[in-house]
């Protein structure tokens, strides 16, 4: 299977769907800290969610994808999302680190 795996620097599910053949690649605007940058696409995966679509590795190589991705699991950042950090909400929206709207893709964008 083809499978982008969203919001995933630490390449931990990347790493156990590759250990069971498939065709994985992690996507997230930091750089990977699971040691496959030939597997870790560094950019906004928006662009990249309906398939059809090149895209850059981590160590410079490209690769594209023809057709829609098999499957696609997203990890957004726990920080926000967990119910502990909860009472930081308000002040992280205020000041930028939290969007309401991150992470969202909205139904136009991805075709059935």
């Amino acid at each position: 299977m083809n499978i982008l795996v969203a919001c995933e620097e630490s390449q931990e599910v990347c790493k156990e769907l590759r250990k069971r053949g498939h065709r994985a690649f992690s996507c997230d605007i930091q750089e990977c800290s699971g040691g496959h940058p030939e597997w870790h696409i560094m950019d906004d995966v928006t662009c990249l969610v309906n398939g059809n679509c090149s895209f850059k590795l981590q160590n410079g190589q490209t690769e594209s994808q023809e057709g829609k991705w098999d499957m696609i699991i997203a990890f957004p950042p726990c920080t926000h999302l967990a119910v502990s950090g909860a009472r930081h909400f308000e002040q992280k929206r205020k000041d930028g680190r939290q969007r309401e709207d991150r992470g969202k893709v909205s139904s136009s964008s991805v075709s059935s």
